[in-house]
């Protein structure tokens, strides 16, 4: 998922990957708007992609969205079927029975995501449950705060207008990927072996000892994110299907990369102008006795700020950051300003402060 304030051109990485896979043509690419029933109808039945082509008869798709918040009408199982479809590989098929359309089997399912949004939209628009029921953990987030480049359009042609003519070219090794016989696995080398295993075990014990935490599910799957994009870089330089060190180590770097990018995303929201609510919610703790507030309080202070829902959004994403502190069971917590709260949100008034001034 590619993250970053409007306008940074978020846009033209996913035309671009969109644009290959539709060359290759070897997948099932969904687009546009879509309802997740539509989308598990057609990936129920077999299609054949064109003259001289294999009937492609899995559950195979590219999903494709420039905006992720508008890819899917809104259903409350939408999100939930995405994360599933993650783990499909421990099963070989997937049943969908309804009243309306009987039973839609699909079959050795291998879905591919690529879409992009602002992490307020995204945020505002996914249910809090997805953040901790582990679809973000499954994501590979990635953020841009400054576009890749500058092109003021009077000087030279837009981005897509100067890659289209070789899109083709691109594509034609990507093709040749695509012909790698079904079922084909990777091998990994002795060396590969040797320099991931310590760091794994060491992974490990770092999350049972809670040096690392994270409510999303990304870390326990930080091992699979890293050999993923260890095959992503070894496919870009051959199709011989092995991993070596290089590989291994680029993976690895690259997905706790990304771990910065949840939080800042997804968990720590950036207590700024783009998050008013939240300044709202610190601002009653700061002012509060002790710097604490029961919930019932915090929503009869400020029921014209936030509903209860919100309310409990902006907990959870405060409480992620290592903002707040938030104790009790569900419906009778009590919210607690940790020393990181009450520092940054001085930061953030002295910073009001000094724009007001100029």
């Amino acid at each position: 998922m590619l993250l970053g304030e409007s306008g940074v051109g978020k846009g033209f990485g996913v035309w671009l990957a969109k644009s290959l896979v539709n060359t290759v043509d070897s997948t099932r690419v969904f687009a546009g708007r879509n309802s997740i029933q539509k989308i598990v109808s057609d990936l129920s039945m077999a299609i054949t992609k064109g003259k001289g082509k294999e009937m492609i008869k899995d559950a195979r798709a590219y999903l494709s969205s420039g905006e992720f918040v508008n890819f899917l009408l809104k259903d409350e199982q939408a999100i939930s079927i995405l994360t599933e479809w993650y783990d499909t590989h421990y099963v070989k098929e997937w049943a969908n029975s309804l009243k309306s359309s009987g039973t839609e089997t699909l079959k050795d399912v291998n879905i591919t995501l690529l879409g992009a949004s602002t992490a307020d939209y995204l945020r505002e628009s996914v249910p809090v449950a997805a953040i901790r029921g582990g679809f973000f953990g499954r994501l590979m987030l990635i953020y841009s705060a400054e576009k890749g480049k500058i092109n003021a359009l009077i000087d030279e042609a837009k981005e897509e207008e100067q890659v289209a003519p070789r899109i083709k070219e691109w594509s034609g090794y990507l093709i040749e990927l695509s012909k790698i016989a079904p079922g084909s696995k990777f091998k990994i080398t002795e060396g590969a072996r040797e320099f991931y295993r310590p760091w794994y075990y060491d992974l490990q014990e770092r999350i049972k000892t809670r040096q690392l935490t994270d409510k999303t599910g990304y870390i326990h799957r930080l091992h699979d994110h890293a050999l993923k994009i260890a095959m992503i870089v070894s496919l870009s330089e051959s199709d011989e299907l092995i991993l070596h060190k290089r590989h291994v180590d680029e993976g690895i770097n690259m997905a706790q990369e990304l771990i910065s990018t949840i939080k800042k995303t997804i968990i720590g929201i950036g207590l700024s102008q783009a998050a008013p609510k939240n300044e709202v919610f610190l601002r009653s703790l700061f002012r509060a006795a002790e710097n604490r507030m029961t919930r019932k309080k915090m929503m009869q202070d400020n029921h014209n700020e936030f509903d209860s829902l919100e309310m409990d959004r902006i907990a959870l994403t405060l409480e992620d950051a290592g903002l707040i502190k938030v104790n009790g069971t569900v419906g009778q917590q009590e919210f607690m300003l940790t020393m990181l709260g009450k520092r940054q949100f001085m930061d953030i008034q002295s910073e009001l402060k000094k724009k007001r001034m100029h």
